[in-house]
């Protein structure tokens, strides 16, 4: 009895700690000016910018949030009417990926080309170096004039945490996509 009594503590003390570690329940959230849905640890900061190019401004919003593993965001940026006549799909969706990979000093593993629900898209996966290196990948879809990222990170070398895989998995549209609509913003390869 005696020595139950002296375990209860610790065993009390091992429950509470492993509730601890325990990921935070994800839940969904809508953003109406992005029209996306998508689950998320928690309520994200939004913040707004916007980027001059030759071609025009471009409006850009973030969602972002920790994830108990890495960050986790979801970009959009609005791209100028001309850049989406004068460029196919790929050249936007490849640009931004090469950007976004120059922009963090990253090191590109992974990347794969594909079509998102009638929308040019792809993934890539890459390194960012640090004191604690870390693996990002991104989704980049291409819908009308509006280019989609979202982002996550984890610790490297590990393999991608099932929540992001399931917050990646879990990203939708607000509005159905017009099924007469072209593939992409732009013209196809």
């Amino acid at each position: 009895m005696r020595a139950l009594l002296l375990a209860a503590p610790i065993l009390l003390a091992a429950v509470m700690g492993s509730a601890a570690e325990e990921p935070p329940s994800w839940k969904p959230f809508s953003s109406e000016e992005g029209q996306f849905r998508i689950l998320l640890p928690d309520q994200p900061v939004v913040t707004h910018a916007s980027r001059s190019t030759f071609l025009g401004k471009i409006p850009q919003t973030r969602h972002e949030t920790l994830s108990g593993v890495g960050e986790v965001s979801i970009d959009h940026h609005d791209l100028p009417g001309i850049a989406i006549d004068m460029m196919p799909d790929s050249v936007i969706l490849d640009q931004a990926g090469e950007n976004l990979i120059e922009a963090v000093g990253g090191t590109q593993s992974l990347e794969r080309a594909y079509t998102w629900n009638g929308h040019a898209a792809r993934e890539i996966t890459y390194e960012v170096p640090g004191d604690t290196p870390m693996l990002e990948r991104c989704r980049l879809i291409l819908v009308e004039a509006r280019l989609y990222l979202v982002i996550a990170n984890w610790p490297a070398p590990q393999a991608i945490p099932d929540q992001l895989v399931a917050f990646f998995d879990s990203f939708e549209l607000m509005k159905a996509a017009d099924p007469t609509a072209p593939v992409g913003a732009g013209f196809a390869d």
